[in-house]
C-alpha cells in the first residue's frame, strides 16, 4: 500500500474503473479505498491533505443494476480525500444479469457508445487538469472532517 499511497499523492488525476458487485464496487477496490483512510485522516493529524484539488472520474460496468450507487460510493471516498469530480466524470454500462463475465467483456469491448463515453471522460479529466485547479485553489479550500 505505501507504493499506492505514493502514487495517489503524486498524481494529478485518478480515473477509477470498477465492476458492479451486488450493488457495490469490487471487493478489491473497496479494500484499496479502505486502506486510503490514512490519506483522508491527514486533517485529523493537523496536516494538510496532499490530495486536495486533484481531479477524479469513475467508470462502472457490470451485468446487474447498481451502477449509479456504485459510482457514488466510490466518489464519496475520493471526495473525502479532497478530490474534485470532473464534469460528466461518470459513465456506466450494464449488460443484464443473465450474462456472465466473459460475455460482459465481449459486449463492453464491442460497444462504440461506451468507447465514446470513456474517451469523453478522459478528455474531461484532461481539460480539468489544464485549469490547474490544484495549484490555483491551494490553501483556499477548507478541509473538514467528522
Amino acid at each position: 500500500m505505501p507504493a499506492f499511497h505514493e502514487m495517489l499523492l503524486n498524481c494529478k488525476a485518478v480515473i477509477v474503473a470498477s465492476p458492479i458487485n451486488w450493488n457495490n464496487m469490487s471487493a478489491r477496490l473497496k479494500d484499496f479505498l479502505d486502506r486510503c483512510t490514512c490519506i483522508q485522516n491527514f486533517y485529523l493529524l493537523g496536516k494538510k491533505s496532499l490530495t486536495v484539488n486533484k481531479i477524479f472520474a469513475v467508470l462502472i460496468n457490470g451485468h446487474e443494476d447498481g451502477a449509479v450507487k456504485t459510482a457514488m460510493d466510490v466518489f464519496l471516498y475520493f471526495q473525502q480525500m479532497g478530490y474534485i469530480f470532473a464534469p460528466f466524470g461518470f459513465a456506466y454500462k450494464t449488460h443484464g444479469a443473465e450474462h456472465n463475465a466473459k460475455t460482459d467483456s465481449q459486449y463492453f469491448g464491442a460497444s462504440e457508445k461506451l468507447k465514446k463515453e470513456v474517451k469523453g471522460i478522459v478528455d474531461n479529466v484532461l481539460e480539468m487538469l489544464k485549469l490547474d485547479l490544484e495549484r490555483k485553489l491551494k490553501d483556499r479550500i477548507t478541509q473538514v472532517c467528522e
